[in-house]
């Protein structure tokens, strides 16, 4: 049966639409009629006969209906249009979590910050081969673009001192952008875009004093960061470990 109708007191709707969030809010294109008097009464009538026909079917004959329809499918050389099934709702994105990240920082004094609210930006190194040739992927794409995501916590650590005085909120995806780098860097570094070209845009979490950062031994990862590379992901507890390192 694919017939679509709901009988509501004295008036009924006939039409193509299901019942499910995309035939209702208006995403999908549908059409009815809505009867009342006499049709919604012979409308009625035609439910009480198709559902006297009715048998109750279990959710295993469901799943094993959808399977064979799956195998004749394949068969054929198409997918199952999941949509076009009644009562068909489409998934529900997954709540992707945050990660956490600790960082390195390259400047000529570690008096350098980013306030709590503001708005900043920080670089990552591109990646070269050993004649220093800028690599490319595939499709021509520069390689090398970090795995920063908006929403992504980051804690900013100065390479000469090995502490972490601030932690950052990614509030863009990084994009390849030398020039901006080498105009806006803070470091003074002649060669920074080139050095450095993948940009993050980020906004200020939490800062504190130099005197008072923690260092990376606090954080248990000093093998990994002296092994090389510019950002390393931390779990859920190195971060809160971190964070209980800053004032509320």
């Amino acid at each position: 049966m694919h017939a679509k109708m709901v009988i509501v007191g004295g008036w009924a709707y006939v039409g193509s639409a299901n019942l499910t969030r995309l035939a209702i809010d208006g995403k999908n294109a549908e059409i009815g009629v809505f009867a009342t008097g006499s049709h919604a009464t012979t409308a009625g009538a035609l439910f009480d006969g198709w559902w006297k026909e009715a048998v109750p079917v279990s959710n295993a004959e469901i799943a094993s209906a959808m399977k064979r329809q799956r195998r004749l499918l394949k068969k054929r050389g198409r997918s199952v249009d999941y949509e076009a099934q009644p009562g068909h709702q489409p998934p529900q994105p997954k709540r992707r979590v945050p990660q956490m990240w600790i960082k390195s920082l390259h400047y000529r004094h570690d008096g350098w910050t980013i306030d709590p609210g503001q708005d900043h930006w920080i670089g990552d190194p591109g990646v070269r081969d050993e004649h220093g040739k800028r690599k490319r992927r595939r499709d021509g794409s520069p390689a090398g673009k970090p795995s920063y995501r908006v929403g992504d916590k980051i804690g900013l650590y100065f390479a000469t001192t090995l502490k972490v005085p601030l932690i950052v909120e990614v509030t863009e995806p990084p994009e390849f952008a030398p020039a901006y780098v080498q105009k806006y860097n803070d470091g003074g570094e002649p060669d920074a875009g080139e050095r450095w070209p993948w940009l993050t845009r980020v906004k200020g979490l939490h800062r504190v004093s130099l005197e008072k950062a923690p260092d990376i031994d606090y954080l248990a990862i000093r093998g990994p960061i002296l092994w090389g590379g510019s950002h390393f992901k931390l779990s859920t507890d190195q971060y809160q470990r971190l964070l209980a390192a800053f004032p509320s």
